[in-house]
């Protein structure tokens, strides 16, 4: 195991260099950016473009022979077989194992309620549940969920998983907002998430946001491309979220301004933040998952 060792350990924390100062309003400062982070972003960007000359097939071969957790799916499905198994099952059960992410606050009150946006087509609820199961049977679990609707015909094909195998057997766990499009990035879609769960008086535990856009058309500005969706997760994460609680939100690179302030405001918010590749997240990918835990309200 210890040839392997370093594949979980692809973790970092952030160290608060003193009290953290919120600004009263955002949006009103320019747009600013770091150099360093901008010539990084260059560098990776020429590096990544000069994969185009491969043949795509033989590429992915190649990577997927590099994968050292390229067996763990097999693994997993011939001798555990769990419930909806794919790559984002296996990477939100390490975070599960890794990180405290069902708070004390759900443990002591013997009550999980968990809200997963973006969650199409339910691997981090089936995971949940499996590793629920394992370690806190005696635990009630409740869940609501929200993706971009795979039935609504305004919903683009390539902006959405069009699989909803899980969602159908499910239905009424899942909540696609005031227009039924799922779309959290609609305001009037956010509010009437955040209003479900305060007119019910209820206190959410852990959220979970793995969205994504997609970026093929302009890879080199895939940050950029899914900082609106960034915003609006952690807007609607933070607005639902109990003391205590805990977040976990899949990003990329960290070379814009919007990212890094993003981050600013997660540690002012939450008593540990961590930024974590998952052993099972392919390597030739810049996903990382930031994990913040024991929010502060």
């Amino acid at each position: 195991m210890n040839e392997f060792d370093d594949e979980f350990k692809k973790i970092y924390v952030f160290k608060a260099s003193g009290q953290c100062t919120l600004p009263k309003k955002i949006f009103e400062s320019p747009k600013w950016e770091i150099r360093e982070l901008q010539l990084k972003k260059q560098e990776l960007n020429k590096v990544k473009s000069s994969l185009s000359k491969y043949n795509l097939k033989v590429w992915r071969k190649h990577t997927a022979n590099r994968d050292r957790a390229g067996f763990v799916m097999t693994h997993l499905s011939e001798n555990i077989r769990p419930e909806l198994l794919t790559q984002a099952w296996c990477k939100f059960y390490e975070i599960l194992s890794q990180f405290p992410v069902v708070p004390l606050c759900a443990i002591s009150q013997h009550k999980l309620v968990s809200l997963h946006l973006c969650e199409a087509p339910g691997a981090f609820v089936c995971a949940l549940n499996h590793y629920l199961t394992l370690n806190y049977p005696g635990l009630e679990w409740s869940w609501k969920a929200s993706t971009l609707n795979p039935n609504y015909e305004g919903n683009s094909l390539s902006q959405m998983i069009p699989d909803d195998r899980f969602i159908k057997h499910t239905i009424s766990k899942w909540n696609f907002g005031a227009d039924f499009s799922g779309d959290i990035t609609k305001f009037y879609n956010h509010e009437d998430f955040v209003l479900f769960f305060r007119k019910n008086n209820i206190k959410v535990s852990l959220v979970t946001a793995d969205g994504s856009v997609d970026c093929m058309n302009n890879p080199g500005e895939q940050e950029r491309q899914v900082e609106r969706l960034h915003f609006c997760e952690t807007m609607t994460a933070l607005s639902v979220l109990q003391k205590g609680g805990a977040f976990v939100l899949k990003i990329f690179t960290i070379f814009e301004d919007t990212t890094i302030n993003l981050l600013f405001l997660l540690n002012c918010l939450f008593e540990k933040v961590s930024v974590f590749k998952p052993c099972c997240s392919k390597g030739g990918n810049s996903e990382v998952y930031v994990v913040s835990t024991n929010f502060k309200e």
